[in-house]
This record gives C-alpha cells, sequence and structure tokens, in this order.
C-alpha cells in the first residue's frame, strides 16, 4: 500500500517537486561556521548576511528564508482578495509556511542543505553553486 501512495506522489508531483540537495557539496567547516546563524535565518533571514556573509551554507538557508517570506506574504495578499474562502485557503498556506520554516530550521541545525519542496529551486540571494568559485 506504501508503494502505491508513493508512486501516485511520484506520478502526479514528481515533475513539479525539485528538491535542491547541496548538503555534500558544502565543506564541512563551513556548516560549522555558521550553522547557528543558518538556524536563526528562519526567524530573521538577514541573520547570516550579517555574521557569516561568505559562507555558502548561511546563505543557502538565507535563501531559502527570503523565499518562503516572500511566498508567505505574497500568498496572504493574494488570497485576502477571495470573498468567503479565502481566509481559510490563508490560514492553510500560513500554516504550510511555517511547517517549511521549522522545517528547515532542523535541517540547519543538522548541518543539510536542503531546499523547500516545490519552491526551493528559486535564488533570489546569490550563493555559489556546486562548482563554482
Amino acid at each position: 500500500m506504501k508503494d502505491f501512495f508513493r508512486k501516485l506522489k511520484n506520478k502526479l508531483f514528481g515533475r513539479y517537486e525539485r528538491v535542491v540537495n547541496f548538503t555534500e557539496f558544502i565543506p564541512a567547516h563551513d556548516v560549522r561556521a555558521s550553522k547557528v546563524s543558518a538556524v536563526f535565518a528562519y526567524i530573521f533571514f538577514f541573520v547570516p548576511l550579517i555574521f557569516c556573509d561568505d559562507r555558502q551554507f548561511g546563505r543557502f538557508h538565507a535563501n531559502q528564508s527570503l523565499v518562503n517570506l516572500l511566498l508567505s506574504s505574497l500568498g496572504a495578499v493574494l488570497l485576502s482578495f477571495i470573498p468567503y474562502v479565502g481566509p481559510f485557503l490563508m490560514i492553510a498556506q500560513e500554516a504550510l509556511c511555517l511547517v517549511w520554516a521549522v522545517r528547515g530550521m532542523i535541517l540547519a541545525g543538522r548541518g543539510k542543505a536542503i531546499s523547500i519542496p516545490f519552491v526551493g529551486w528559486i535564488t533570489l540571494l546569490a550563493y555559489r553553486m556546486p562548482g563554482q568559485e
């Protein structure tokens, strides 16, 4: 039964779900140096930009936090225009963004650089991709 749902999920959302995983490409000393600021990035996205500007790990999580913040804000504004159902959709969308933020904090605390599902591939703050110097 689990296999059926996994295949169904891949068939429905497989081409839309882009999860970026840079964990193995980021040096361990970079992760250790910016792990705390990467966790705090999900509260204030600019914390890693101030305290560890040159660290790829911190900038990755700052970017993910900014994407989540903009998605939350833009979604709330757009959904507020829908009468009757809009407030309920807005609550669901804000809950999803909160879950993604908590997930990001946990992953940053564990030293992993895994993006937000569906929208994490968007890059607003430049960070070095694997292979770039």
